[in-house]
Formats: C-alpha cells, sequence, structure tokens
C-alpha cells in the first residue's frame, strides 16, 4: 500500500516535472537574455517610475510573451533586478501567464473570439488596476 502511494507520488512529481521544465527553462533564458544584453536603466526608463505609464507598459509586454505561471517567475524577478518598479513587476506576472497563447486558443476554440477579446481586455484592465492600487496604498 505505502509503496503504491509512494510511486504514485513519484510518477505524478516526474510527469509534473517534465511538463513545467521547458516553461520554467524559457523564463531562466528571458530573465539571463535581459541581464545580458538589455543595457542598465533601459528598463528602468520605461518600467521602473511608479506611475500608471509603467504598470501599463509591463502589462503590454507580458501578454504577448509565451510564458506560463511557471515561467514568468524568473522572468519576472530578472525584471525586477534591472530596476523595474513592484507594480509593473507584478503587473507583468498577472497578465503573462494569463494571456498565454494555449489559453487563448482554448477560450477561443470553446468560447468565440468575442469572448476572447473580452478575456484579454479584462485581464489587462485587472493587471492594471490591481497592480497600481496596490502601489498607490503602499502596499507594494
Amino acid at each position: 500500500m505505502i509503496n503504491e502511494v509512494l510511486f504514485k507520488i513519484g510518477e505524478n512529481t516526474w510527469y509534473y516535472t517534465k511538463e513545467a521544465l521547458p516553461w520554467l527553462i524559457l523564463g531562466f533564458l528571458m530573465a539571463g537574455l535581459l541581464k545580458a544584453f538589455v543595457p542598465e536603466g533601459f528598463l528602468f526608463k520605461y518600467l521602473g517610475a511608479r506611475n500608471m505609464r509603467s504598470v501599463l507598459n509591463a502589462t503590454l509586454i507580458g501578454i504577448p510573451l509565451p510564458l506560463c505561471s511557471c515561467g514568468v517567475i524568473p522572468a519576472g524577478i530578472g525584471l525586477y533586478e534591472q530596476g523595474v518598479s513592484r507594480a509593473s513587476t507584478l503587473a507583468f506576472l498577472i497578465a503573462t501567464p494569463t494571456t498565454a497563447i494555449t489559453t487563448i486558443l482554448v477560450i477561443e476554440k470553446s468560447m468565440g473570439r468575442r469572448c476572447v477579446l473580452l478575456y484579454l481586455g479584462s485581464i489587462t484592465i485587472l493587471a492594471i488596476l490591481f497592480s497600481y492600487t496596490l502601489e498607490a496604498v503602499g502596499w507594494l
């Protein structure tokens, strides 16, 4: 009995590791590319200020990226370490995995294009408002 449970745990752990690993590697790669090729201060110029414009920019940058919830973490850390504000980093972390191409395709296939547009608009607005509000009230 205990051997079966341990085997099942190991089997499921291996399965989910294989599923997440490519996206984690992509996230680490993006973080490394940011560090290596983006000049110091460049990201700060567009994403570092504690204002709505920086949060909007971070959201719009995150939307088209093909990162899942696993891969976005290293990329978000890379942004933050490059001087991106906390609110902008949070907006990026919210918008990127929720607008992954696989999610968009599933929504379009099952609910139609109009629902995709509503979903994308909602995610964009919520990522911006949530991140900026937390920054404005001093919680970030």
